[in-house]
Order: structure tokens, then sequence, then C-alpha cells
């Protein structure tokens, strides 16, 4: 299941990137 805590943080260090660019 740990690896799914890895998607998660993907997504969430994605998110903050794309939020970065606004």
């Amino acid at each position: 299941m740990f690896w799914k805590g890895v998607g998660i943080l993907d997504i969430i260090l994605f998110e903050q990137k794309n939020q970065k660019k606004t």
C-alpha cells in the first residue's frame, strides 16, 4: 500500500508545481 502513498505524493507535488505556474 506504500506505493499508493508515493503516487499521492507525486500528485501533490505535481499540483503544487501547477499552482506555482499559475
